[in-house]
């Protein structure tokens, strides 16, 4: 959100780090009708992208002008991080970045959109009982983006970041151009879930790991992408209990967890979680990332 980020803008002052070497690039956003604003994925990410050649020559400048090499840090979340690769790609020679670090990055997509396109991301896990447990999370993100406004599913960011879509996949697509001398350090989550149906007598249970809840791990760490990586996984050791039944002959699921009240999609809580924080604060302020 807005918040977090602009507390992130707080935290590098209270570094050391110059207001005027920080900049917060936002986009996407909506009046809510309340005073307030919500992110509802408007836009296209290479229109997006196309913004932030301004915001990292700016920085690049200053930097210099003090002395510095030009180089830039980035730290994206969520659909920030297609924003990042797409400014990447149109200037892989010339990017200025020294270091990036991508929070819940959906560089494979979002599993959770690829069900409404019958692309299926769970191994072992079934059609059905895969598109319960999407709907779940997606009401569950819903709900903590307070219920009144859910995901513009027809937008174009919405599309783009489908699993397979041409943006992402495609001949000229973010995952199809190697980029070099950028250090790059993913921060994900690793959440796992079991899942159980009853049939007839029977109770059958599989563990599967359900990344951030949004993004799956292996999309939000790919790496394939860049020459120089590390990847940092976090769990907020919640047991999440995923149970099927059927009703009315359909597959409904429902949460079952050690603490209720912490169920939340981790993707929301990646940015403000402590330890994250502390680690992309490290990443950004020693010389030495191995360090962190």
């Amino acid at each position: 959100s807005e918040d977090q980020s602009r507390n992130y803008v707080k935290l590098l002052t209270d570094l050391g780090y110059p207001s005027d070497s920080i900049s917060l690039y936002s986009y996407g956003y909506k009046e809510d009708g309340r005073g307030g604003r919500y992110y509802n994925y408007q836009g296209d990410i290479r229109e997006i992208a196309q913004g932030m050649e301004v915001i990292v020559n700016t920085l690049s400048d200053k930097h210099k002008a003090q002395g510095g090499d030009g180089k830039v840090d980035i730290v994206a979340h969520s659909l920030g991080n297609l924003v990042t690769r797409q400014y990447l790609l149109t200037h892989k020679d010339n990017h200025k970045i020294r270091r990036y670090v991508g929070v819940g990055a959906p560089f494979k997509g979002a599993w959770v959109m690829g069900v409404d396109k019958s692309l299926y991301s769970l191994p072992l896990v079934g059609k059905l009982a895969e598109k319960a447990v999407a709907n779940l999370f997606l009401r569950r993100l819903n709900e903590e983006r307070g219920g009144f406004q859910p995901l513009d599913k027809s937008s174009k960011a919405y599309e783009q970041v489908t699993p397979s879509s041409d943006f992402l996949e495609g001949v000229s697509g973010v995952n199809k151009t190697y980029i070099t001398n950028v250090q790059f350090y993913a921060i994900y989550g690793n959440l796992q879930a079991t899942l159980r149906q009853r049939i007839f007598t029977k109770t059958f249970q599989k563990t599967i790991d359900v990344g951030d809840g949004l993004i799956l791990s292996d999309s939000a760490s790919y790496s394939g992408w860049v020459d120089n990586s590390k990847k940092f996984a976090y769990n907020d050791g919640t047991l999440l209990d995923l149970k099927f039944d059927r009703s009315n002959g359909a597959l409904a699921a429902e949460f079952v967890a050690s603490n209720p009240k912490s169920i939340r999609t981790l993707h929301s809580d990646l940015l403000s979680r402590q330890d994250s924080q502390g680690k992309i604060l490290c990443l950004l302020s020693k010389e030495n990332a191995d360090e962190c």
